[in-house]
């Protein structure tokens, strides 16, 4: 691609729009042809020329944020920061991704959402409505996430998590052998899963697992249940 004369002032930072050298197809199959123009970038670097990742319509790639792989940025989304997106990973409608966060493998983030801070959305995790998922926290596996959903600190939300408000789940910090956090939360079944020291666990698989713990963790496990309706 080349950056064009086409420019626009936003927020005192100039952005260019790119337009396409030569005629490719995306990883979805969507084509795009020799001098077609694309979204706005600050600057080359915002988008990578090694694999066929492309910023459509009037997304906006500014700051070092990078976009590669087979990556696809569309609507208005606005990708900033020193956010990376690559893989199959597409970023749509208004979607904000900032910070130093990371989406790939095929998420996909949608609607108005934000994903900011250190925030990891990889594998197959869907993202979209008014989600704002922030700090530490990582998204992944068949994850769906919509609604007014609030997913902020070290929480890990995996598997077939399927989170719309603050409601569906909790996050508890330093508990159990490894001091980590353990994260309750409801799936697309109505069950209750547990994301804990990068494993996933039902609830009947996740009782022996605080064995050794003391009462007043799995005192705090039980509560945690309870409250999500489990």
């Amino acid at each position: 691609f080349e950056l064009t004369e086409n420019k626009l002032n936003w927020f005192g930072l100039t952005l260019y729009q790119i337009k396409a050298c030569i005629k490719f197809t995306t990883a979805t199959g969507i084509e795009v042809n020799a001098g077609q123009l694309g979204g706005w970038v600050e600057k080359e670097q915002n988008l990578s020329q090694e694999e066929k990742a492309w910023v459509f319509e009037n997304a906006k790639i500014y700051g070092e944020a990078n976009i590669y792989d087979n990556a696809q940025i569309f609507g208005n989304a606005q990708i900033f920061g020193n956010a990376k997106i690559g893989d199959n990973a597409k970023i749509a409608g208004n979607a904000k991704i900032g910070g130093n966060a990371e989406i790939f493998g095929n998420a996909k983030i949608a609607g108005d959402a934000r994903v900011f801070d250190n925030a990891v959305i990889r594998e197959d995790a869907n993202i979209y409505d008014n989600a704002i998922i922030w700090g530490d926290a990582e998204i992944w596996g068949n994850a769906e996430i919509f609604g007014n959903a609030r997913i902020s600190g070290d929480a890990t939300i995996c598997g077939d998590a399927l989170v719309s408000s603050p409601n569906n789940l909790l996050n508890i910090t330093l508990v159990g052998k490894y001091k980590v956090s353990l994260t309750f939360f409801k799936t697309k079944n109505n069950s209750i899963e547990i994301s804990y020291n990068w494993k996933l666990y039902t609830l009947e698989e996740f009782d022996p697992v605080m064995g050794d713990w003391t009462k007043e963790e799995q005192k705090i496990v039980k509560a945690a249940i309870e409250i999500l309706g489990g």
